[in-house]
């Protein structure tokens, strides 16, 4: 399942019956799929009890910690974007964030937000090989 690259003899000659032919085709790669995953509190630094939160009935919302947020991702070099995920605790550790799929080496690029109706600030950018068949982000970049 490649593509010809190059026959001897060549294409469009006149060869006897039982004459050899050579081809030279190349492999093709399989696209391989890429999970996506984040270290959230590494990421986000992650809050202590002890913080203010930010909830519905704080009056100083502008000065409270808010204890999630909302990632999502997008591949670079396939433009697939990922659907966001549920609000995730800061404390968490690693946790998937969705998958996409390809060949060669892509940048994913990580967004997040605190707030549902907030706008996703970029968080970095990973170099990434989807062969490697994960991608664990754990520092802003």
């Amino acid at each position: 399942d490649g593509v010809v690259l190059s026959q001897n003899p060549t294409a469009g000659s006149t060869v006897d019956a039982g004459t050899t032919i050579y081809l030279v085709v190349n492999k093709i790669e399989p696209p391989t799929n890429l999970e996506v995953k984040v270290n959230v509190k590494a990421i986000t630094g992650g809050y202590t009890e002890s913080e203010p939160t930010n909830t519905t009935n704080s009056h100083n919302s502008n000065q409270a910690t808010s204890k999630s947020v909302i990632f999502k991702f997008k591949d670079s070099v396939t433009g697939r974007e990922s659907s966001p995920t549920s609000p995730q605790d800061k404390n968490n550790g690693v946790v998937s964030i969705g998958t996409t799929k390809g060949k060669g080496t892509t940048t994913i690029l990580l967004y997040g937000k605190e707030k549902a109706n907030d706008d996703f600030s970029l968080y970095g950018q990973y170099s990434v090989e989807y062969g490697s068949g994960e991608l664990v982000i754990d520092s802003k970049n």
